[in-house]
């Protein structure tokens, strides 16, 4: 089962996604009430569940480690531009609800 600290896995998926909790636990295929649970360390994810979430955990670290990788030699401004460009690729969500 899970190696890494599930809250801290969670925590840092959020950030690298930009997603809220709802928005992530749909990308998962759990409830939201799940994400809340293991960010607060109340309930750990079954093993498939952990599979998704380890997933798209490396999924969006070796995206980000390619791109950190590939803008390397260029000075540190257009780097800053780079990656802030790519933050605002991958928070990109769908269209806003109908209420």
């Amino acid at each position: 089962m899970p190696t890494m600290h599930v809250p801290t896995v969670i925590q840092e998926l959020l950030e690298l996604t930009g997603d809220s909790q709802g928005r992530l636990a749909k990308r998962l295929g759990v409830s939201q009430s799940n994400i809340s649970k293991w960010l607060n360390n109340a309930q750990q994810p079954s093993k498939p569940q952990w599979d998704r979430v380890m997933g798209l955990y490396f999924e969006m670290k070796g995206w980000r480690h390619s791109i950190d990788a590939k803008i390397a030699p260029y000075d540190d401004e257009f780097q800053e531009i780079v990656r802030r460009v790519v933050d605002d690729m991958v928070k990109i969500k769908g269209p806003p609800r109908r209420r």
